[in-house]
């Protein structure tokens, strides 16, 4: 005998399914999860309406670009720069300036060209003792899989959500028969 969900319940299901492991994005991403993503991270991340028809579905938690045109949420998950999926430092430049301002302590890790009226490469500090840069070679960030640890925390309690689903909501099919 063959068996039919129905599409309701495996929408219904599916849509379950998706909120836990959204809300453990969430949870993961903010404070509370003391994560400290940046809130452009959430921003990007959506919960997509599920799909099914005739005993297929699916789900989809999706990651677009903000609307600066970067994709936190994959740039977090992937890493950047020199741990990147293309493993080379990148170049941040200002885009309203001609030079970028750091507190000194801050800069001293950032590769950069030499900051303006520095020759021999002594750095100018200002008063408050931060320092100018036309430009930093950013070395990148780890990556940080949270999208893979939502999904992995919460499988069991997928796996439980689908199952309460459909337990009730199997349909009786038609009777199949071979004939030889």
């Amino acid at each position: 005998m063959a068996t039919f969900i129905s599409n309701s319940s495996l929408i219904k299901g599916l849509t379950l399914a998706g909120n836990v492991i959204y809300r453990e994005i969430i949870r993961i991403t903010s404070r509370g999860g003391k994560g400290g993503y940046p809130k452009k991270v959430r921003e990007g991340i959506s919960l997509e309406a599920a799909q099914g028809k005739e005993n297929w579905g699916s789900i989809a938690i999706t990651s677009r670009p903000n609307i600066d045109g970067y994709n936190y949420a994959i740039m977090f998950e992937l890493g950047t720069g020199l741990t990147g999926p293309r493993g080379q430092k990148y170049k941040i430049a200002p885009k309203n300036a001609s030079v970028l301002k750091f507190p000194w302590t801050a800069s001293q890790n950032i590769s950069s060209s030499r900051p303006p009226g520095s020759a021999s490469g002594d750095v100018a500090l200002d008063k408050d003792g931060n320092v100018y840069l036309p430009y930093v070679m950013h070395p990148g960030m780890r990556p940080n899989p949270f999208l893979q640890q939502a999904v992995d925390a919460k499988a069991d309690e997928v796996l439980k959500v689908l199952g309460q689903s459909f337990e009730y909501q199997i349909l009786d099919g038609p009777k199949v028969e071979v004939i030889k």
